[in-house]
């Protein structure tokens, strides 16, 4: 038998990275955690090359996958402006890899995200904030994420008529959905802003894969749109520098993103990106 030096290479892994996923990576260290390459890898076959291809990965302004990171500093990194935006938790939220993040009662999730200073595709008259649940709560209220000064920027649920979505962006126009029924699985709860003149709504779409539906709906007009001066707080809302209570006790949020309409007209695309990652990942 004749050895060759070089047989060993065949064993070596070889990985196949963009530049916006080392981007990710590199944001991770500088902030103290660590990604694996087997794991960067799945992100990026299943969520960043995929994002890519669609054109929608420019359309984000941050996005926190919470889950399968292996690293709860990986979680707070946004895959998107990795340097600018590290989520911080608060009073000791609790992170679970194949789950996410829920609170344990008062804590709750500080994005370091004011769309009033800090959004680039999130606008005035055209915005998308969607974050994906695990078998959300539709029993009592609870807010998911939002924050304001002035008007109103909040996701919600509550038990009124068997479980509604409620959603209030850009300074007050609300749209709600009824849901009609628990469910289990990885909910994507996505609303967005658009505008035009004295004309404005709120659209909102539950995606919900155990069911294999999609409900959608919209609501509220009102003469001027004003971006949230306000950092938004996740697993509840920020009122005016403070939490808004209805934590999130009993659901795990697996995601959160903000960024331009174009995620809201583009949304079955972004779901189905989502849940093939989270396939990949076994969680």
């Amino acid at each position: 038998m004749i050895f060759s030096p070089f047989s060993f290479l065949s064993t070596i892994p070889l990985f196949n990275f963009t530049t916006q996923s080392l981007a990710w990576q590199s944001a991770i260290i500088a902030n103290g955690g660590s990604m694996l390459n087997a794991t960067l890898q799945i992100f990026d076959d299943y969520f960043f090359k995929p994002m890519i291809t669609a054109s929608l990965l420019t359309e984000i302004d941050r996005i926190n996958i919470y889950v399968g990171t292996g690293d709860q500093i990986a979680a707070r990194t946004s895959l998107v402006s990795s340097s600018t935006y590290l989520v911080t938790p608060v009073s000791s939220p609790t992170w679970d890899n194949t789950q996410g993040y829920r609170s344990s009662g008062t804590s709750y999730l500080n994005l370091n995200y004011t769309p009033s200073t800090q959004g680039r595709k999130y606008l005035q008259r055209g915005a998308t904030a969607f974050y994906i649940a695990k078998s959300p709560n539709m029993v009592t209220t609870r807010n998911a994420m939002g924050g304001h000064t002035t008007g109103i920027n909040t996701f919600q649920r509550n038990a009124a008529s068997s479980g509604t979505f409620l959603s209030s962006i850009n300074a007050g126009a609300a749209a709600s959905l009824i849901s009609g029924q628990a469910y289990t699985g990885s909910v994507m709860h996505m609303a967005a802003f658009s505008g035009s003149g004295g004309t404005n709504s709120v659209r909102q779409t539950i995606y919900i894969p155990t069911v294999g539906a999609r409900i959608s709906g919209s609501g509220g007009n009102i003469t001027t749109a004003v971006l949230p001066a306000a950092s938004q707080f996740e697993l509840t809302s920020n009122n005016n520098g403070t939490p808004a209570g209805n934590y999130e006790t009993g659901t795990y949020h697996m995601i959160s993103a903000h960024g331009s309409f174009r995620l809201h007209q583009s949304g079955s695309i972004v779901y189905s990106i989502l849940s093939s990652l989270f396939t990949q990942l076994g969680v």
